[in-house]
């Protein structure tokens, strides 16, 4: 049951991670959170990365304070989270009379409903919507690598470097290849339909 939920935890961080973010901000409830990080550290006197990693850190402090009330590792708490999200899910669908790809199939079109309902609002098509938070994610990468000193395809090449090292890492973990990771990952995440 941990490797199962294990690997479940790993597919989604992995899918996140392949995907760019892309398909996690395409509501206006990514949007926000943008905006109060950027509020928030304003206020804090501190820059948007650096409010991150001091949220990351406080997230990680506290993973590790409950794994260590729990007696088990934080990949082990990380995997029993990951598992009880999954069963969540899984009830849901229950509820409803659906399969969980179902469900996600419907959580799926409410998002794109919500993009549709932000592009509406906005005065543009979901097309132009999609453009523009490109271009503001494409601003935002200029200005990361403006601020490390390097070019935007120095940063995404670096990025990219990182997404590596930590497939290799995982896939060491699992014992298996990197190309076998990725295939598991694709396969896990084919659409059912």
């Amino acid at each position: 049951m941990q490797k199962a939920a294990l690997s479940l935890l790993l597919s989604f961080v992995l899918t996140a991670s392949m995907y760019g973010g892309f398909f996690f901000a395409q509501t206006d409830d990514v949007i926000q959170p943008e905006a109060r990080l950027e509020q928030k550290a304003e206020e804090l006197g501190i820059s948007v990365d650096e409010l991150k990693a001091k949220c990351k850190a406080e997230r990680q402090e506290k993973l590790e304070q409950k794994a260590k009330e729990m007696g088990i590792t934080v990949d082990e708490l990380k995997a029993k989270m990951k598992a009880e999200r999954q069963e969540k899910l899984e009830q849901k669908a229950k509820e409803m009379g659906i399969s969980v790809d179902e469900l996600k199939a419907k959580m799926k079109a409410e998002r794109q409903k919500k993009m549709e309902q932000k592009a509406k609002e906005m005065g543009i098509t979901v097309d132009e919507l999609k453009a523009k938070m490109k271009a503001e994610r494409q601003e935002k990468l200029e200005q990361k690598a403006k601020e490390m000193g390097i070019s935007v395809d120095e940063l995404k090449a670096k990025m990219k470097a990182e997404r590596q090292k930590k497939m290799e890492q995982k896939a060491k973990e699992m014992g298996i290849t990197v190309d076998e990771l990725k295939a598991k990952i694709k396969a896990e995440h084919k659409p059912s339909i």
